[in-house]
């Protein structure tokens, strides 16, 4: 008689119902590790510092008066004391006083970070002081005196920025005395990726304390 010679495949193994069961176990971890992760990344964003002082300072050449005229004469000094170092620039109140001065920041930071404003809120009645114009995102040591109207940019890690800041000094402003009105850092306002949910502002160290002396008509 004949044979069927026909060689003829294996069934398929059955499921192996315990191993489904096993990988079934882990979905009930995996929302709570994300939850986890998220969390630890929303608490660093939240205390991220990624801002440092640019590679220049703010001299007394850097201050630009467009009032009053002729301008006042501006007294510098250094100093090093109490781990700070850097220059201290006096300038003689007058009323309705308007200067500008440029500083550099530097994102020292692994990621890249979006300005979008420089503001001071501490005087707002007496002096006031906000970012007016920037070159943004240039590697150290290669800034130019190329700035443009100040717009949101966004300053890739190890690169700097120079920012140009307007002060103005009320009509009727009142200096009690020597430092009662002064600044040593910026406050800058970024967003992390550029994500609005994502915003925060850090004072940025300068290397330069800006003081306003004398007594305003308001005193």
């Amino acid at each position: 008689p004949g044979m069927d010679t026909a060689s003829r495949l294996p069934p398929p193994p059955l499921a192996d119902s315990r191993s489904s069961e096993r990988r079934f176990r882990w979905w009930p971890w995996l929302l709570p590790t994300l939850a986890v992760v998220l969390a630890i990344g929303m608490a660093w964003i939240a205390n991220i510092e990624p801002l440092g002082p640019g590679s220049t300072t703010v001299g007394p050449s850097g201050i630009r008066f467009s009032s009053p005229s002729p301008p006042p004469r501006i007294a510098a000094r250094s100093v090093d004391a109490l781990g700070a170092s850097g220059t201290v620039l006096r300038i003689p109140v007058t009323p309705g006083m308007r200067f500008t001065y440029q500083v550099t920041i530097r994102n020292d930071g692994i990621v890249p970070v979006e300005i979008i404003d420089v503001r001071s809120g501490s005087e707002p009645d007496q002096v006031t002081r906000h970012i007016v114009a920037a070159q943004p995102n240039t590697r150290g040591g290669t800034l130019e005196n190329n700035v443009e109207p100040f717009r949101p940019f966004t300053l890739s890690p190890g690169h700097e920025a120079r920012l140009v800041i307007e002060v103005g000094v009320a009509d009727d402003a009142c200096v009690t005395g020597p430092g009662a009105i002064s600044w040593w850092f910026e406050p800058v306002s970024f967003r992390v990726f550029g994500f609005p949910l994502f915003a925060r502002s850090q004072d940025v160290e300068t290397r330069t304390q800006i003081e306003l002396v004398g007594r305003g008509p308001g005193c």
